[in-house]
């Protein structure tokens, strides 16, 4: 097949990190291209690139270019991965005849609306989506049907674990990381104050939490720490391209986020054995099963407090919950099931089958 992937983005997150993965897997078997807007995101690629102004979902030389670009490279499936290539994507496609495969990775009420008919209806061929609780919220609305979307969940590649410039941490603490765009939906003031809460009531001196990300609401989550005193036990690196040595170094991984589909960060966590924590957002209880391989808790900063500090005192309690999340991650998110279902749905949708 060649397929060409579209994101539109102005920064690097979980969304660009999926279309990089998929993309660059497809590649080994498939002629894959990549369409972008921003060089911070179209430099992490491999494959085959274009990089194009995406300005709105009406910007006719985007579509133009587009058009072009389909019918040179002989383009047969195009998926776009944000809300504004939809649109692009779908008219060039149905200018051109080819198959547009929507790429959606949060749950998002859709609601009724004309737009929205004519986005996910009209100029969608398919959808894949990485939780069934996003395939569950788009079956609410009165015009879309199931075989039209697949329900594909997240990959871990073990070769991304790049180990060539890890050190081992000498420093003795115990450790605990979020990763994520700084962004009030991630809810990292809600790490911060559970953080706050398991440093007061324990009374250690040798925790650290570490904030890894970038975005907007940086000033205002240093200005919380600071007005609970634990300051200087709270690191913000920045962004990461691979926090492996961050996340190697840890103990304990949190995603307190309100809106998810299934968090890379959270796979990549399992997969290399720490306990995580994270609020009911999206499919996490597909990942996560409470107590057995890590903690499903609600925006409590007292119940997470109570979580970190049970697994503090409890090193065997670590090493088992870490154990069964390298094991789930191995069952049931390889990247070589994800690539292999992404390519049948491709095929089913190229011969007309899922629609």
């Amino acid at each position: 097949m060649n397929i060409l992937f579209l994101n539109s983005a102005r920064a690097w997150g979980g969304n660009e990190k999926w279309t990089k993965m998929a993309s660059e897997s497809l590649s080994k078997e498939h002629n894959v291209f990549f369409a972008y807007r921003k060089d911070v995101v179209g430099k992490m690629f491999k494959v085959k690139k274009i990089k194009l102004p995406f300005l709105s979902e009406l910007d006719f030389f985007t579509i133009f270019k587009l058009i072009s670009f389909i019918l040179t490279n002989k383009i047969e499936i195009l998926i776009p991965t944000k809300k504004k290539d939809y649109f692009l994507a779908g008219i060039a496609c149905l200018l051109t005849r080819r198959k547009n495969v929507l790429r959606l990775g949060i749950v998002r009420e859709m609601g009724n609306s004309i737009f929205n008919k004519l986005i996910y209806k009209t100029l969608a061929d398919g959808i894949i989506v990485n939780a069934k609780q996003i395939e569950e919220t788009l079956l609410k609305t009165d015009y879309m049907r199931n075989q039209k979307i697949a329900v594909i969940y997240n990959g871990v590649e073990p070769i991304l674990i790049d180990k060539s410039n890890y050190e081992e941490n000498t420093q003795n603490k115990f450790q605990i990381i979020s990763v994520g765009s700084l962004i009030k939906r991630k809810k990292m003031d809600l790490v911060i104050l559970a953080f706050a809460q398991f440093v007061n009531q324990t009374k250690i001196a040798n925790a650290e939490l570490l904030i890894v990300g970038e975005g907007e609401e940086l000033e205002n989550l240093k200005e919380i720490a600071k007005q609970n005193r634990i300051g200087g036990m709270v690191k913000f690196p920045g962004f990461v391209n691979n926090p492996f040595n961050q996340f190697k170094d840890s103990d304990v991984f949190i995603l307190c986020s309100e809106n998810e589909g299934i968090s890379n960060a959270i796979l990549e966590a399992m997969f290399l054995g720490k306990v995580v924590i994270s609020t009911v957002a999206g499919g996490i209880d597909y990942a996560l099963e409470n107590g057995k391989n890590g903690f499903v808790v609600e925006e409590n900063p007292k119940q997470i407090a109570d979580i970190l500090e049970k697994v503090y005192f409890n090193e065997e309690l670590r090493h088992q919950l870490g154990t069964e999340a390298k094991a789930t991650i191995s069952e049931k998110f390889s990247l070589e099931r994800m690539q292999t279902n992404i390519v049948n749905f491709l095929f089913k949708i190229i011969e007309n089958k899922a629609v």
